[in-house]
């Protein structure tokens, strides 16, 4: 749970920082894979 709340106060300071959108689904679609990494170790 910490990693996924990580990633979403990490999201939120991105968008807070008004990065372009597409920027912004890039750096999610990275997050997506290192939470399906994260999770893969954790299993």
């Amino acid at each position: 749970m910490k990693l996924i709340n990580g990633l979403v106060s990490f999201t939120l300071s991105i968008m807070k920082r008004g990065l372009r959108f597409d920027t912004y689904i890039k750096i999610f679609g990275m997050e997506i894979l290192l939470l399906k990494i994260s999770l893969g170790f954790d299993e």
